[in-house]
């Protein structure tokens, strides 16, 4: 990644395919972004101004609960995340995402299940279409 040369004991040299950095910040420079072999496409840096208030509504009309595994958000202590359900990038304009319809309230571990593993679950009432 940096150029930077580096002889490695015999032992370290199998296997071939194995990526090799000089130092811990070579290697995060280097899988950074399209770099890293989990990449998936990231995401837009700001979901415009309707974004806040339209989480609060979601978290709202789902009365504050997970809607996948139904844990309150009192019990987190944290506020529960709010997920698109078709995502943003789909959209052409960011704002087009964000609609009531497109949202669901999620505690973190559920949301990362559904981003990740493409988990299904039940949608709320107000959003099923």
């Amino acid at each position: 990644m940096c150029g930077t040369e580096r002889v490695l004991p015999r032992g370290l040299l199998a296997p071939a395919r194995r990526l090799r950095f000089c130092s811990p910040d070579c290697a995060n420079r280097a899988l950074r972004g399209v770099g890293n072999p989990s990449w998936r496409g990231g995401h837009p840096d700001y979901y415009g101004a309707d974004w806040r208030p339209l989480q609060r509504l979601a978290r709202k009309l789902d009365n504050y609960l997970c809607q996948r595994c139904e844990v309150r958000q009192t019990e987190l202590g944290r506020a529960l995340d709010v997920h698109h359900i078709k995502p943003v990038s789909s959209f052409e304009n960011v704002n087009d995402a964000n609609l009531i319809e497109n949202v669901v309230s999620l505690c973190h571990d559920c949301h990362m299940r559904v981003e990740w593993n493409g988990i299904d679950f039940d949608l709320p009432e107000r959003c099923r279409v």
